[in-house]
């Protein structure tokens, strides 16, 4: 298993590119898709990718838990989490 990294996505796409596009240029372009979509998921919005998943801002609900060694009960505040649910050609290539 691979660790996809920005710098690991720069480097695949040069090559790809056949070094046609210069890494920096890459690496602005990167960056600029990930300033967009996290602006967007902070304003709630969902994204959604074709062929790829939905990235969708979800709010957990206060939760109740235990804390055994002190024996206390403790409360977890409301919070958001970003869910992604992949598309089915996404979920086919996985699957396959």
């Amino acid at each position: 298993m691979t660790k996809i990294t920005k710098d690991f996505l720069v480097r695949e796409i040069h090559r790809i590119m056949n070094g046609k596009v210069r890494k920096a240029h890459i690496r602005d372009t990167i960056n600029l898709l990930f300033d967009v979509l996290s602006t967007n998921l902070k304003e709630r919005n969902s994204i959604e990718i074709r062929n790829f998943g939905v990235f969708k801002v979800v709010e957990s609900n206060r939760t109740k838990v235990r804390d055994f060694r002190k024996n206390k009960e403790l409360i977890i505040k409301k919070k958001k989490k970003v869910k992604f649910v992949s598309g089915k050609k996404l979920a086919g290539l996985l699957n396959d």
